[in-house]
């Protein structure tokens, strides 16, 4: 039964328990408002909603205030406690300060309902706001700390929202108020994760009216995020992307700076980076050689807060002075054992020196560390945490097996283990580039035209994107690499890893088959072994800690038998799906 005193008559307690929301308060001590349900919220916990007769929401931001939302139209409410701030809808004069929410209102479609903007229009990294300013739509009205109190008079101002930047000047805050401008200071930059972050878009569909807008378009970004936290595979990346997004706000200058040794890996988690972060407002802008400056000179100037970038490049938009590094808190050297072998070294030491030193975190990978990498990151950080992670362990999914054989057929029981294996996707690794285009090529001539690509160093960059984005697609059942494709290069759903070569470091072994059996799906390792390897191949097993077992092919007329086992075994074929795919032969 509803009765005026419902507040008082239940204790607090048992109102923190209502609905699903968390972080819950007990809903306000009046006899005017009766109390419906807490909002449910899944993952924001820096601010609470409570739901009325009527209505009339109550937001509860721990440390900022609380607001109560009064509908059009609906009565006044006379007996609130001091502390409560209304805000009577429609809200359709705001005075935005806080950059990272306009964002959020493009998304709910309440670019009208800002009148006033304290970022002029060349600064916002938000499209549609710098058109709406370029066309008069929102107009200027002066920074956190030095507003234009007459211009926000003017417009009969119903909402200032602003960033915890204007808690440095509490007086602007003090004045606002005094001129009777409510002031909201947002506070998603203190939640733990995205999703949380993301969440405050109901927040502002409460003040707007538009809460079925905003949870539709949340549930939406939610099934769109979700799988990416969920993948195994995304494990490094998402380990310093995730925490790295919640530490910054969207300033329009870069602040994270990532090092990359190749262009695939940067342009891979730049993608990353971009997914986790969609909904912040944070920019991403990628840079690496091979393409113009054009392009992304154009990212930098629109006001890009996170940069993913090879060295050379990086240092080339430097030169130009288009890349400016006073602003980076956080800076991640990704494989720097990559970038060692790469010659990349001192131009990453000249990068670490422009970047400043106080308050800069800096993460440092290393798949191995001998003693000029180990110096590298004694210079660059400052009382380091070390977390050592096993690389030697091969997923228990993979099934491995090496094929001895005599170097005159090695193509030949290539062409046999592709003829008799249902694969869907299959990665043939080469020494050389000059051997991986002689694969493709022998590939190509045997029937596999339209369904093999090729991709190392030597091949222009857009040839190899296009290479990579195919295969990861479909459109490519096989592709031959170097390793340059082995480390770091997040392909999902490989079924098939075939070494043409034996690898000559033990480690690239485990990073080649690291390709397939991922996310607990089964997975195949075939290495193709000559006379000359047999070393390398001992050097693997040592390596991984455990044997692999050598195995010969049924039906394949061996010119050269010394290094096979007794017995032969079973094909490698595989039952075949209920729609296998056609082959041109």
């Amino acid at each position: 039964m509803k009765r005026r005193n419902f507040l008082k008559a239940l204790p607090a307690a048992a109102l923190t328990l209502a609905g699903c929301g968390q972080n819950k308060t007990a809903p306000a001590n009046t006899a005017s408002l009766v109390f419906d349900h807490s909002y449910p919220l899944d993952y924001a916990t820096q601010f609470s909603a409570d739901c009325y007769e009527g209505g009339y929401v109550m937001i509860d931001i721990p440390d900022a205030g609380r607001f109560l939302v009064v509908p059009e139209g609906a009565a006044e409410v006379d007996d609130l406690p001091e502390d409560v701030v209304l805000l009577r809808q429609p809200l359709d004069h705001i005075y935005l300060v806080s950059t990272s929410v306009m964002d959020l209102f493009v998304h709910l479609d309440a670019l009208d309902s800002i009148a006033l903007s304290g970022t002029k229009a060349e600064g916002w990294y938000v499209e549609e706001a710098r058109q709406a300013m370029q066309e008069g739509r929102i107009a200027y009205a002066g920074k956190y700390s030095a507003p234009d109190y007459e211009r926000i008079l003017a417009v009969g101002c119903t909402l200032a929202i602003e960033n915890t930047m204007v808690l440095h000047d509490p007086e602007v805050k003090e004045q606002l108020e005094k001129f009777g401008v409510p002031v909201l200071v947002e506070r998603s930059s203190y939640e733990s994760g995205p999703l949380a972050r993301m969440e405050w878009l109901k927040l502002y569909g409460i003040l707007l009216n538009k809460t079925e807008m905003a949870e539709e378009v949340f549930r939406q970004k939610v099934e769109q995020v979700t799988p990416i936290l969920e993948q195994e595979n995304t494990g490094k990346t998402a380990a310093f992307a995730l925490p790295l997004l919640t530490k910054i706000q969207p300033m329009g200058k870069p602040q994270i700076l990532v090092l990359e040794p190749t262009r695939e890996l940067a342009d891979q988690v730049a993608e990353a980076f971009a997914e986790y972060g969609e909904f912040t407002g944070l920019k991403v802008a990628l840079l690496y050689g091979g393409l113009g400056y054009g392009k992304q000179t154009e990212e930098l100037n629109k006001g890009a807060d996170i940069v993913v970038a090879t060295p050379g490049r990086l240092v080339d938009h430097f030169y130009r002075g288009t890349m400016r590094f006073g602003e980076i808190k956080a800076l991640v050297l990704d494989e720097v054992d990559r970038m060692l072998d790469m010659g990349f070294l001192p131009i990453v030491r000249k990068i670490v020196n422009l970047c400043p030193w106080e308050g800069r975190q800096t993460l440092f990978f290393s798949a191995t560390m001998p003693p000029v990498i180990a110096g590298f990151a004694k210079w660059c950080l400052t009382d380091p945490a070390e977390v050592t992670i096993a690389r030697r362990e091969v997923a228990a999914t993979i099934n491995h097996a090496i094929y001895p054989v005599a170097l005159d057929q090695r193509d030949e029981l290539l062409l046999a283990l592709l003829k008799g294996t249902d694969f869907h996707s299959v990665m043939i690794f080469t020494r050389t580039r000059k051997e991986a285009d002689a694969v493709c090529g022998m590939l190509k001539q045997h029937g596999y035209r339209g369904e093999v690509a090729v991709m190392h160093s030597d091949i222009p960059q857009k040839e190899r994107m296009e290479a990579l984005k195919g295969f990861k697609a479909g459109k490519y059942e096989i592709l031959v690499a170097t390793d340059v494709a082995a480390r770091g290069i997040d392909i999902s759903g490989v079924t098939h890893v075939i070494n043409y070569r034996v690898p000559e470091n033990a480690e690239d072994y485990v990073h080649r088959i690291g390709r397939t059996g991922r996310a607990e799906a089964t997975g195949d390792a075939f290495t193709i072994m000559t006379a000359d390897e047999v070393d390398f191949a001992t050097a693997v097993e040592n390596f991984i800690g455990k044997p692999i077992a050598r195995k010969k092919l049924e039906g394949f007329n061996y010119t050269y038998s010394a290094l096979l086992e007794d017995e032969p075994v079973r094909s490698v074929r595989k039952p075949k799906h209920a729609a296998p795919k056609r082959r041109r032969r």
